[in-house]
């Protein structure tokens, strides 16, 4: 099955993004549950990860296992603001996708500022052939907002 996988994404590039701000305190942990998932069903060494609110951590995956996702989100909480323009700089900086490769943008999220990324997008010129977005619902009564 990993062959079979490595085979079919060969030439992409994937990077999730997960927002952790305070309006996801409600649907954090189903968050790092849709990233988990996701993050399974490719080879690590063609995936990047990262957390966000108004500032972007990289998310290291020792193993593409249950485990071993499970372990990298361990202490992950909701708090602070939401700009998705920072985890769209934090991993085209470190990561940048070599020239015959495709790129996807896979966004986890209550959408909120969702459009912030579009211009970090452009400016730092890396176009992804796709973009998903798995939206979750956000905490109407979370202090800090959107």
């Amino acid at each position: 099955m990993k062959k079979a996988v490595a085979e079919v994404t060969r030439g992409l590039r994937v990077y999730f993004f997960g927002d952790i701000s305070g309006s996801m305190a409600r649907s954090i942990e189903t968050a790092k549950g849709h990233l988990s998932r996701f993050v399974q069903g490719f080879p690590l060494d063609r995936i990047h990860v990262c957390v966000f609110n108004t500032a972007a951590r990289e998310i290291r995956i020792p193993h593409a296992s249950a485990a071993g996702v499970t372990q990298a989100f361990k202490g992950i909480s909701a708090s602070g603001g939401t700009d998705y323009g920072s985890g769209v700089r934090l991993l085209l900086r470190e990561h940048q996708p070599s020239a015959d490769e495709d790129v996807l943008f896979v966004f986890v999220g209550d959408e909120g500022q969702a459009g912030s990324f579009d211009p970090v997008v452009r400016k730092l010129g890396t176009l992804p052939m796709a973009f998903g977005f798995v939206k979750l619902p956000g905490d109407p009564g979370a202090i800090v907002t959107n």
